[in-house]
């Protein structure tokens, strides 16, 4: 045996002991497979994996091994495929690949599902091998079931396929050119071969593709078989699934278009790329005036709703503002300050703010549920949202407090919409812990966290002082306080850790600046507690807005729009809840 076949004997072995320490849960870091398969159908609720060695060579089997799980329902062996060198022709040097093929049998469903290291082929021969006479391929148009179910879905490439151009049969479109491809499949002779997307489940980013061949996968890669396994089964359900309507699943996807001038939207909000908020953060800082802040903490403030010109917003920090503007020229939205500039630093060096925001833009979030990416790409839904139903507008009595005020601070004003909303929330629901966040660039006003069986409870409360005292139906007000609705979303991703750690860090600072205690409720314990079961727990988001100088009876068309736009992202983006608190 050669010296790298040994070594994978070696692998196989240590996986096939590992499916006797419990019921097929194995894994191993050198043969993790990807998120993908094929599922066949199995003409009875059996199947019998060993019928594999009868179906390859008898050289082809690496050790003429089947590894299969105590359970009976996952088996795995690897190929050995060789062949001439491709890169010349010498006799002596053949290519040797290893080829790792997981089989995992669903009996209740009968459903096979076969991933394959190489990516390729339909294993149909394998699947009537192992299943019998009978077994049938998933492929064709049923397939696109796994797309069903999942919240912003962005296509970022697809294939199609000319039945009557035998020419330019196939072409393959990525990027902004996919709106061509959805506008080209309804015309006669196109098929799409395949389709790549992207979007939310339940709140966290996923991406989930397929083929017409039979082929569905997702970027990710498995931590186990086990995570594969139930990956599977959640594709499954929707392979089985007649309900779906594909013609529904292609009508809601969110097309990405490139875009060369300034898209006639009201600008609701601006924030950092998400790479500065997950893992570890950043060290990057912002410094003005010789004071310098994390990126993370300077807030985008906008200075104008229009719809024409450029976008105006504002960097800032309790110390500092910077004005900037951002208007398209012929290399794409261009960042440019209005007066005076900062300075961006490192560990290592320095660069003025305007030439390094240009090449890290911060994403803006429009009116109607649309996006605009640092690379100049909209993100919009194909068709406008339905308003807001007003009668799901939540109207407490807001009796003792002043709608001009929005923030408690640091004297606790009982008169403020922050306090009133903290003491309404607290009295309906026991919070392990509920912190006041209410600073530059704030995961939200309140948060308020609960632990509840195997979830962690994770409520965002954004508050929003009236601009008058008179209650009404002001758009400037709306715009911003939604525009802190669609930026809080965000703190739903990686399991809501990078949220626990941000509040950890506010705290600490806010505690050694003023002396204070930013926490409503429980303490830095409890918080430290959350973050140390966190990960085993799954999030569940609320999100509140809070604006009692809006009047549910004087909100017209508009106005509901804006707000079911901030809750069509809020809700795909956390998946969980909106609520809207206003005035009667």
């Amino acid at each position: 045996m050669t010296e790298r076949a040994s070594a994978t004997a070696e692998a196989i072995t240590e996986f096939d002991t590992s499916f006797s320490r419990g019921p097929d849960e194995v894994s191993t870091p050198s043969l993790e497979p990807k998120m993908s398969a094929i599922a066949h159908r199995a003409p009875i609720p059996a199947w019998d994996p060993e019928r594999v060695l009868d179906f390859y060579p008898p050289d082809q089997v690496l050790d003429r091994r089947i590894a299969v799980g105590v359970e009976g329902t996952l088996a795995w062996f690897v190929l050995e495929h060789r062949d001439e060198v491709r890169w010349g022709d010498v006799q002596t040097l053949n290519e040797c690949v290893y080829e790792l093929i997981v089989m995992y049998f669903d009996k209740r469903k009968r459903l096979l599902y076969i991933h394959s290291s190489e990516n390729n082929g339909s294993y149909a021969d394998l699947a009537e091998a192992v299943l019998g006479q009978g077994a049938t391929a998933i492929n064709g148009p049923t397939v696109f079931r796994v797309l069903a179910d999942l919240d912003r879905l962005i296509p970022t490439n697809i294939g199609l396929l000319d039945a009557r151009d035998h020419f330019n049969r196939y072409t393959m479109y990525v990027g902004s050119d996919v709106l061509e491809a959805l506008a080209q499949h309804d015309k006669q002779g196109k098929t799409q071969t395949h389709i790549a997307t992207s979007g939310f489940n339940q709140g966290e980013k996923v991406t989930i593709s397929a083929a017409l061949s039979g082929r569905f996968w997702s970027m990710t890669t498995a931590p186990n078989l086990r995570a594969w396994k139930q990956w599977c089964d959640v594709q499954g359900d929707k392979l089985l699934n007649d309900d779906i309507d594909l013609v529904q699943v292609f009508n809601g996807l969110i097309v990405p278009t490139e875009v060369r001038e300034r898209p006639e939207h009201v600008l609701l909000a601006a924030e950092w790329p998400w790479e500065f908020f997950a893992g570890n953060g950043t060290t990057l800082t912002i410094a003005a005036d010789e004071k310098a802040y994390l990126v993370t903490d300077v807030e985008f403030v906008i200075d104008d709703h229009g719809t024409t010109g450029p976008f105006k917003l504002t960097l800032t920090t309790p110390a500092w503002k910077i004005a900037y503007t951002a208007e398209f020229a012929d290399s794409g939205l261009r960042c440019t300050p209005v007066g005076r500039d900062g300075l961006v630093s490192n560990r290592r060096d320095s660069v003025p703010l305007q030439s390094w925001i240009n090449k890290h833009k911060p994403n803006l979030f429009l009116s109607g549920d649309r996006l605009l990416l640092p690379d100049d790409r909209l993100l919009e839904p194909q068709h406008d949202l339905p308003p807001f139903p007003s009668d799901r507008m939540v109207t407490p009595d807001w009796k003792g407090v002043d709608r001009t005020v929005e923030s408690q601070g640091e004297d606790r004003r009982a008169d403020s919409i922050q306090a009133y909303m903290s003491k309404l929330l607290r009295s309906a629901t026991v919070f392990d812990v509920m912190i006041d966040d209410d600073r530059a660039n704030e995961a939200a006003d309140l948060v308020g966290l609960r632990i509840a069986g195997d979830e962690l409870h994770v409520v965002l409360v954004h508050c929003k002082f009236s601009g008058k005292k008179q209650v009404g139906a002001r758009l400037k007000d709306l715009y911003e306080v939604c525009g802190q609705a669609v930026r809080g979303a965000k703190w739903r991703q990686q399991g809501a850790l990078p949220l626990l750690r941000h509040l950890e860090r506010r705290a600490k600072s806010f505690h050694t600046r003023t002396g204070k205690s930013p926490f409503e409720t429980g303490d830095m314990g409890q918080l430290h507690k959350i973050m140390g079961i966190a990960p085993q727990l799954r999030p569940r988001f609320q999100t509140i807005v809070a604006q009692p100088g809006f009047s549910q009876s004087q909100a017209t068309s508009e106005h509901l729009r804006v707000i079911a736009g901030a809750e069509s992202y809020v809700r795909a983006a956390t998946g969980g809840s909106f609520d809207f608190y206003c005035e009667k």
